[in-house]
């Protein structure tokens, strides 16, 4: 994005408006509370981010009106918690074309990611919505747990801390994943990390050593551990582009059988 833009913040909090107007002084920031009122607020031909807390159940327009922003082509940052409704509009976002980042309450700060999206710095979104748009789990609990895996899938987290970030037990999450016909919650994470890593390895032509601190290894020999425990694969051999295309691959299969949950 150019400066200069707007930044249109439906429903944010004052220290997230004020650590915005810090973080980005050269945009002009609106609140806007309605989800009905988002479309009239964005000035055509002129550079906008939407910036969005969805923490709370939304109400019905708030996904039509965020698709409608989105078709224009104007990307947005949610601000959601791993929970099975929220993710549903996450996932009916993704599905719907629109660029979309997003802060995980908790774990990420809002308003880094919101100017991170201005900057366009490189990301893994592009395969966050690559993978959140073939998912194939339509219940929500199934659902809520793919989206976990994708969004946490390169700080691999321990099984405890997943399952508290969808607000389950563990052993609730094993039921979810064993009842939809899903790989294991821990194997769903690795599949994820290292489709990932292809994908910084290819399209962003990360080094082996640069993708070990991407994805928070301690060292190129860690990363190349992982890999060839998961994946059988290589840091090297992980930038050639059938690398990924295979890895992308597996993970369809993987979840491809996720059967409708309530």
């Amino acid at each position: 994005m150019k400066s200069g833009g707007g930044v249109i913040a439906l429903r944010l909090s004052s220290p997230d408006l004020k650590q915005l107007s810090i973080l980005a002084p050269e945009y002009i920031i609106k609140q806007c509370v309605d989800p009905r009122d988002l479309c009239s607020l964005i000035e055509r031909g002129r550079p906008t981010l939407v910036v969005a807390d969805i923490r709370s159940a939304p109400d019905p327009s708030l996904e039509v009106e965020l698709i409608a922003a989105g078709s224009r082509r104007i990307p947005i940052v949610v601000r959601l918690s791993i929970a099975p409704g929220e993710v549903q509009l996450l996932i009916a976002l993704v599905r719907g074309g629109v660029a979309v980042e997003a802060a995980l309450e908790g774990l990420d700060n809002l308003a880094t990611v919101a100017i991170r999206v201005v900057s366009g710095l490189p990301d893994t979104a592009v395969m966050h919505r690559l993978l959140l748009g073939s998912c194939g789990a339509s219940g929500r609990r199934a659902a809520c747990l793919l989206t976990a895996s994708v969004l946490l899938g390169m700080r691999r987290p321990s099984m405890r801390e997943l399952a508290r970030l969808c607000g389950w037990s563990r052993r609730t999450m094993e039921r979810v994943a064993s009842a939809a016909s899903l790989p294991s919650p821990g194997r769903l994470v690795a599949l994820s990390c290292c489709v990932q890593l292809a994908w910084l390895a290819t399209q962003a032509r990360l080094t082996p050593r640069a993708l070990a601190a991407a994805g928070g290894f301690t060292s190129t020999q860690a990363l190349s551990h992982y890999l060839r425990r998961q994946a059988g694969e290589t840091p090297r051999k992980l930038g050639h582009k059938h690398r990924l295309e295979a890895l992308l691959d597996s993970w369809r299969d993987a979840v491809r059988c996720a059967q409708t949950q309530p």
